[in-house]
């Protein structure tokens, strides 16, 4: 199978329609993939053993839940899954409840998050691409020097030139 290969987190590129890249004061932390409607951010991060994906999970709920929204736990196809409302506001200053969906992943001192948005977020899809993609990617992560619980950086995939989109 084809890879996107970002340094510190492998993607499977069939799954990729287009790409977006993240960054975080400059540097590379992340990337959204974008199919149809639905949107997938993917971050891997450097793990301390007591912070897995469930206290990390549990700290993410708790934070939406103070910032105004709502969050519950759920069993979904790549485990237990937060599925929230959040309250977000739009560029001209109105405010909107986006539903965003929270996937985890933990590895041997490592973290995979993904977070689904748009259609695939909704409580009624059925779109399974989102969790296809997240649970064939790959961390790796010795390819930056482990800070516990900061991102681990990715480099910019070979012949990506913005075309599909890079974000700053």
């Amino acid at each position: 199978m084809p890879i996107i290969d970002l340094g510190g987190l492998r993607i499977p590129a069939a799954e990729v329609l287009e790409l977006h890249l993240v960054r975080s004061e400059k540097r590379l932390c992340g990337v959204t993939v974008v199919q149809g409607s639905t949107a997938l951010q993917l971050q891997a991060f450097h793990a301390l053993p007591d912070r897995n994906w469930d206290v990390i999970r549990g700290e993410l709920s708790a934070k939406i839940t103070r910032g105004g929204g709502s969050a519950k736990d759920c069993a979904g196809p790549a485990g237990v899954e937060i599925r929230a409302n959040v309250p977000t506001v739009r560029p001209g200053g109105s405010t909107t409840v986006m539903q965003v969906r929270f996937l985890g992943r933990d590895g041997p001192g490592w973290l995979l998050r993904g977070v689904v948005t748009g259609a695939g977020a909704a409580p009624e899809s059925t779109d399974q691409w989102a969790y296809r993609l997240f649970a064939s990617s790959v961390v790796v992560p010795s390819f930056s020097p482990p800070e516990n619980g900061s991102a681990i950086a990715l480099n910019i995939p070979d012949g990506f030139h913005g075309q599909h989109g890079d974000r700053s």
